[in-house]
């Protein structure tokens, strides 16, 4: 019966599940002591079918997995072999484990599971964006049920600001000013737009409908009554897949078909961010977002999940999720972040060598983004360079998700410099590059008559901070270093200023030269 006992986990999602369990443990402990006769064994499988009655009601299960998985449930797909032919004629038990616990397998089901929900097969190209799909949600710690509905959906952070070791030390309260990137995915697409609205945030997302990476999208199902939502959206899919069989919408409504046909889908359909910010405004998201009162019940989850992250990550910038509770809406406009840092904490706050600073000490980059290891391992699966310089592999990735366009084969490092080539210099998406900080201590830019509107602009646009004695803090992103070297190269003939801002041309451009070459000025 132990083996017996592994169904209720794979139809977890149903209440029944739980019922019929307890059922059965409660009938086995019963008779712990004096043992069990065939009648009371034939008891217990009683139970066991009508449980197994309840999934082919619910058509969770097929007739003939009913009459198979009465004698014995798999917990493994059935595999055959044969024992007549030479050794060399068979797989090494590694690779035989290998194919059955490979992800290509675990996908396989899952579209098996899908395609039986909708009542139709997938095309080649709506697989392979649903596996895309599939990884992005499982990779970030969400979950996946029946193949098509998403039961927690997948966060993941994915890069942060590190700082200059010594800087860090002298200016500590900075920290909250850096800057993280989460990637979220299968995150309902009505409850997107909630997270897309805070105007401080930069995110790149998977486009909503037009792109074939929408024509078999997973959906979002949430609250304590999973299994009457799936049951409710698999027949609203079984006829959506049936009429699409029947009609080809896709080309019958015109050259936008598919987009057209897409907008109709469900608006639990999911979606992918990827979602950077600011740790002090993370931190006001988490005063607004937290609470029941006007938020989403999705929203809520997943900034729990992103609070609880960064919470233990920094603990002196974000709070714990109970203490946000506590908090209104207007603690943010009454409090501001401030941060301190134990001196043993500093290292993993900080670069792992320092940065490149410019001539004679004027100008140095104190923070830069950085790619953390579980980011690295997805976008290696993704096939993207992770030797590219880590800005770039993010930017990157940016880009690719907003039609789950990731590379064929393994890139290599001369594929990735002509894909963010032609991103940046050749079609100007220069949003691409929003998602990745940078922070320049620049030394002896003088404020006076001449130099007022130019360190204006600087402030307004760019994040110039005055730290004193003339320095000052360029607090920006690599996106907006594109727009701000023109317009250095444009006061660079100011007598009082010139020396340090040819420092911090120099600067910029050999640390970011892939963005910042004179072809993209």
């Amino acid at each position: 019966m132990a083996g017996q006992m592994a169904i209720f986990g794979s139809y977890h999602f149903i209440p029944e599940s739980a019922q019929y369990q307890s059922k059965i443990m409660d009938k086995l402990l019963s008779r712990y002591q004096e043992g069990m006769d065939i009648d009371y064994i034939n008891s217990v499988r009683s139970i066991y079918e009508e449980y197994l009655a309840v999934l082919l009601k619910k058509n969770l299960i097929s007739k003939d997995d009913l009459i198979t998985f009465s004698d014995l449930y798999p917990v493994f797909d059935p595999l055959y072999v044969t024992y007549d032919m030479g050794f060399e004629s068979y797989e090494s038990l590694k690779t035989v484990s290998d194919r059955i616990f490979s992800l290509s397998t675990h996908q396989s089901k899952m579209i098996t599971q899908a395609e039986r929900i909708v009542g139709r097969k997938m095309t080649a190209l709506e697989k392979k964006f649903y596996s895309v799909t599939s990884l992005l949600i499982e990779e970030s710690g969400g979950k996946i049920d029946s193949g098509l509905f998403v039961s927690k959906p997948g966060v993941l952070l994915l890069s942060e600001t590190k700082w200059d070791k010594t800087f860090l030390q002298s200016n500590p309260n900075l920290l909250s000013e850096g800057q993280v990137t989460f990637l979220i995915s299968g995150i309902a697409i009505e409850s997107s737009l909630e997270l897309i609205a805070h105007k401080e945030a930069k995110v790149a997302r998977l486009t909503s409908s037009k792109t074939n990476a929408m024509n078999f999208p997973l959906y979002r199902v949430q609250g304590s009554q999973l299994e009457e939502q799936i049951q409710y959206l698999s027949q609203i899919l079984l006829h959506r897949g049936t009429y699409e069989e029947q009609y080809n919408p896709r080309k019958g409504w015109g050259s936008e078909g598919g987009e057209l046909f897409n907008i109709t889908q469900p608006a639990t359909k999911t979606a992918a961010l990827c979602y950077s910010m600011l740790l002090k405004d993370f931190h006001n998201l988490f005063i607004g977002r937290m609470g029941p009162s006007g938020n989403e019940l999705e929203v809520r989850e997943i900034v729990r999940i992103m609070s609880s992250i960064l919470h233990q990550r920094y603990p002196t910038v974000i709070l714990h999720p109970d203490e946000y509770l506590k908090l209104s809406n207007d603690a943010k406009y009454k409090t501001s972040v401030k941060s301190s840092i134990e001196q043993r904490d500093y290292n993993m706050y900080c670069m792992p060598e320092a940065k490149n600073k410019g001539e004679e000490g004027l100008a140095s980059i104190v923070g830069d983004t950085f790619l953390n290891n579980k980011a690295k391992s997805l976008l290696k699966t993704l096939n993207i360079c992770t030797e590219q310089p880590d800005y770039l592999a993010l930017s990157e990735f940016r880009a690719r998700i907003t039609y789950l366009t990731f590379p064929k084969d393994k890139e290599t490092v001369k594929g990735a410099e002509n894909y963010m080539n032609k991103l940046v210099n050749e079609l100007h998406h220069m949003s691409v590059l929003a998602g990745s900080q940078v922070v320049i201590e620049v030394k002896g830019l003088k404020f006076e008559e001449e130099t007022r509107s130019f360190i204006g602009v600087l402030q307004q646009k760019f994040g110039l901070v005055q730290c004193g004695n003339g320095n000052y803090l360029l607090v920006t992103t690599v996106k907006d270093l594109v727009q701000l070297l023109p317009i250095i190269a444009q006061n660079a003939n100011i007598e009082s200023v010139k020396s340090v801002l040819t420092a911090v041309q120099s600067l910029l451009s050999r640390s970011y030269p892939a963005v910042l070459s004179t072809k993209s000025q």
